[in-house]
């Protein structure tokens, strides 16, 4: 639509993203370092109970970006989206 209209868009590398995890490891590089690193990992991350690791994770997330539940419902949201990406 931007190119029909002839409106200047942002070209910012995060939206070259191919897949929901890249496009959320370009957009939060920090915080999802910060979670991996504090929390997926010592979860037992890919070794046990992944999905589940992985939820509570994305509930958390949507949780730090604000305490109500749009946005425990936003952290749902994208891990329903990563769950689809891995299975797939």
């Amino acid at each position: 639509y931007a190119r029909v209209t002839g409106v200047q868009t942002c070209a910012l590398p995060i939206y070259y993203a191919v897949s929901v995890s890249d496009f959320w490891r370009r957009w939060h590089i920090t915080l999802s370092s910060f979670f991996r690193d504090y929390l997926y990992i010592p979860l037992g991350g890919n070794r046990k109970n992944w999905a589940l690791n992985m939820l509570i994770v994305w509930l958390l997330t949507g949780l730090w970006h604000g305490a109500s539940w749009n946005f425990v419902l936003w952290g749902l949201y994208y891990f329903v989206f990563l769950m689809l990406e891995k299975m797939y």
